[in-house]
């Protein structure tokens, strides 16, 4: 570089830094999004309603997996295995029942597993060294 020209970007890094900016842009929408559909959810659909356990699962595994959100992911599930659980009786399709099964089938085993991160194979771990490892890995 010559001096007095100043300092050229390299065009790889503005690259990077537009794609990174796209991306953070997108993950706040689809938040929004979600957000937006598990509180009209809430208000108008069976809690044991396999559409709504969709959007539960669907939303957990963003939370996590796009967002870096495992403690939130964890918790958002188990959530939304309660509060199903309390209405599964209501659900009076067999079709509708077996996949309102299968879906709450999913969910907990992604907070079986999430929670072993979380706290390892004996329960004692700290959800703080998850959340350093996973900034980390970002």
């Amino acid at each position: 570089m010559t001096a007095g020209l100043g300092t050229q970007e390299d065009p790889d890094e503005k690259e990077m830094a537009n794609v990174a900016k796209e991306r953070d842009a997108i993950k706040e929408n689809a938040l929004k999004a979600y957000s937006f559909a598990t509180h009209k959810a809430e208000r108008g659909v069976l809690s044991a309603n396999p559409v709504r356990l969709s959007l539960a699962l669907n939303f957990s595994l963003f939370t996590c997996y796009c967002m870096g959100e495992l403690e939130q992911a964890a918790k958002m599930s188990q959530r939304a295995i309660v509060v199903a659980k309390k209405k599964i009786d209501q659900v009076n399709d067999p079709e509708q029942k077996r996949d309102a099964d299968a879906i709450l089938k999913l969910l907990e085993d992604n907070v079986k597993g999430w929670k072993l991160e979380l706290f390892g194979p004996d329960g004692k771990g700290d959800p703080a060294d998850v959340k350093k490892k996973t900034e980390e890995k970002k």
